[in-house]
């Protein structure tokens, strides 16, 4: 979403209007030569706003090696202690304004419904976004993605 000049020879012939949407960026033009300078640069910050309003947002599916089919919440195996023994976690990760972030809680501490429970407010609370299921359908979604 950016107004830009365009310089030719660093001489201002035009501002360019792009504006992100799926599947294809909406993208405007206004030439110096045909509107002005102030007049091309105030046509393109309204055509900014008219494409913005136009835009459609990619909307993002679940990943294609994403074995659970639930979004951001996984099974993890981590060693412990100077005994390297494994231990299950759930891991809650999340995206928001570029900003990622990501924790787990042990099933050894939790029990396994209990870290889930954890792990689905943990990615509510990062993501701003619902889960929509119930830590106990979270685990046996899990559980059958650990079985295939």
């Amino acid at each position: 979403m950016a107004v830009q000049p365009i310089f030719e020879n660093r001489i201002l012939v035009g501002y360019q209007v792009r504006v992100p949407s799926h599947p294809r960026t909406l993208t405007r033009y206004f030439a110096v030569r045909k509107y002005g300078a102030s007049q091309a640069r105030a046509q393109a910050y309204r055509a900014e706003r008219e494409l913005e309003r136009q835009a459609t947002p990619r909307q993002r599916g679940i990943q294609a090696n994403n074995r659970s089919l639930i979004s951001g919440i996984r099974v993890l195996y981590r060693e412990h202690g100077a005994s390297g023994v494994p231990v299950m976690h759930v891991q809650a990760s999340w995206s928001r304004q570029g900003r990622k972030g990501s924790t787990d809680f042990s099933t050894e501490k939790h029990g396994r419904v209990g870290a889930c429970e954890l792990a689905i407010a943990a990615r509510e609370r990062g993501s701003g976004e619902p889960v929509g299921l119930s830590p106990r359908q979270v685990w046996n979604t899990l559980q059958r993605s650990l079985e295939s």
